[in-house]
């Protein structure tokens, strides 16, 4: 995962598993910076509401699209 990579989030419960229910599963971002630390926070730039911007952990995110 690096910077301009097109990812996606995809939070698994404790058993592994991807919810069901998950109501951010269809969200897409760019990631923008990357946090050095034990959870490798990305900041991502969301495509949703015009453009909401969150940390996140590395393991809750799933790469779509390499950046170039």
């Amino acid at each position: 995962m690096k910077v301009g990579d097109l990812v996606r989030y995809i939070k698994r419960n404790e058993a592994g598993y991807m919810y069901d229910t998950n109501p951010y599963a269809l969200w897409l971002g760019v990631i923008l910076s990357q946090n050095n630390g034990t959870a490798e926070y990305q900041t991502v730039l969301w495509n949703r509401r015009g453009g909401i911007t969150s940390s996140i952990p590395a393991r809750d995110l799933e790469v779509v699209s390499e950046g170039r």
